[in-house]
């Protein structure tokens, strides 16, 4: 796989979830694209770290624990009418959850499942247009599809 820029890469929203965690479920969705992406922040998983130090040595040992998904910063410009920035809005104010998928230039997928943790404008200023920044803490694993 070669390099690609991040131009052409689009993010979309469903408030429908997939039945099961997998490619197909996630595909069988309809989703709504978010309009006016600046940014997509980094992602991906961590495990929380678990210690124990053993007092007559002094040695510790670590383990992993737990995996977080972690969240992703969602850069907007703000469009009060557009349908996917809706859906991110009603699951923030409803606590509910949406199926994301993002689509890369090349035609790859990701899917992901997320709650809206923050749906924040970022100010305003003369020279600047108004926009959002919505997080996105994934509640399940990505999946990653292969263009066709």
């Amino acid at each position: 796989m070669a390099l690609q820029p991040g131009v052409g890469t689009l993010l979309s929203v469903s408030a429908s979830l997939p039945l099961t965690e997998t490619q197909t479920a996630y595909g069988a969705i309809t989703y709504t694209p978010v309009g006016k992406v600046e940014s997509v922040g980094a992602g991906g998983k961590s495990r929380q770290e678990i210690t124990f130090i053993d007092l007559e040595s002094g040695e510790e040992e670590v383990f992993g624990g737990s995996i977080s998904y972690g969240s992703r910063s969602v850069g907007i410009g703000e469009v009060l009418d557009d349908a996917g920035q809706l859906i991110l809005e009603a699951a923030f104010n409803g606590n509910s959850k949406v199926a994301v998928e993002i689509g890369r230039p090349d035609g790859s997928l990701r899917y992901f499942t997320a709650r809206v943790m923050a749906f924040n404008d970022q100010g305003f200023t003369a020279n600047a247009v108004i926009k959002l920044e919505v997080a996105l803490r994934q509640v399940t694993a990505e999946i990653d599809v292969e263009a066709p």
